[in-house]
């Protein structure tokens, strides 16, 4: 990205991240104002105890006051639309755009909420399509609206799901389909175009490479990840034929 490109977006997502947190910030420092001011006569311990809970309720509130103001931001924009981008065009500008708001919340809240469900909701008014029972214990995600999960899906601790990939000086971006009861392992990476069927497994710590096509009951484990379950069928096979000769 050309230098009087990057540095005014830079300059302007610094501005616009002290925009949104501190727009954030303000009902929980507002709340704090009205809890010191209630226990302006307590005595010294009972009212740092109830100062200290103030503050750490105050922290809730901004956590989830700063998941209100992405969502209403990001649903007011237009979705982008699977492609081929210039990074120096509106389009790559509304991508930092929205990825900034993601970061945000993923760097001072979204880890607590993780095992909870919370996250879900969360994923899901981003844009991401996820299905019935699934547990999603990641905060590892961007490209929302590109995500589609299905019904009674597990995905591990700390795996990353990508909608979009940098090559050639282009953004591309790319939905993920991940089906029915499908078993993601800790730490693995999906990458763009990638189609996971139903009941599949991909292994911990696995690399599914741009547009993979995972069949339905597959087992992908590997970097990158290959179908060990073809794998074993095979040598089953293999031995059964030379075993009966």
């Amino acid at each position: 990205m050309p230098v009087f490109v990057q540095v005014p977006l830079i300059l302007f997502l610094f501005s616009f991240g002290i925009a949104v947190l501190g727009t954030a910030f303000m009902p929980g420092i507002l709340w704090f104002f009205w809890a010191l001011e209630q226990t302006s006569a307590w005595e010294p311990m009972s009212r740092a105890w109830a100062v200290g809970l103030s503050l750490a309720l105050a922290y809730l509130i901004f956590g989830f006051s700063l998941i209100a103001v992405a969502v209403m931001i990001t649903r007011i924009l237009p979705k982008m639309k699977p492609g081929e981008y210039k990074f120096a065009s509106p389009q790559g500008a509304q991508w930092f755009f929205t990825g900034a708001l993601s970061f945000l919340v993923s760097k001072f809240f979204l880890d607590f909420l993780l095992l909870t469900g919370v996250n879900v909701i969360y994923f899901r008014l981003m844009g991401a399509k996820i299905g019935k029972n699934c547990q999603v214990n990641t905060k590892e995600i961007s490209d929302f609206h590109l995500i589609t999960i299905g019904d009674n899906t597990m995905i591990g601790g700390q795996s990353t799901i990508l909608g979009h990939v940098g090559e050639r000086g282009k953004l591309k971006l790319r939905p993920v389909h991940i089906g029915s009861k499908v078993t993601i392992g800790l730490g693995a990476t999906i990458f763009p175009g990638v189609e996971i069927g139903d009941r599949a497994v991909v292994g911990a710590g696995s690399l599914v490479l741009k547009d993979e096509k995972i069949p339905p009951k597959s087992v992908y484990v590997g970097v990158p990840a290959k179908n060990i379950r073809d794998r074993s069928e095979s040598k089953t096979e293999h031995d059964s034929d030379h075993a009966s000769t």
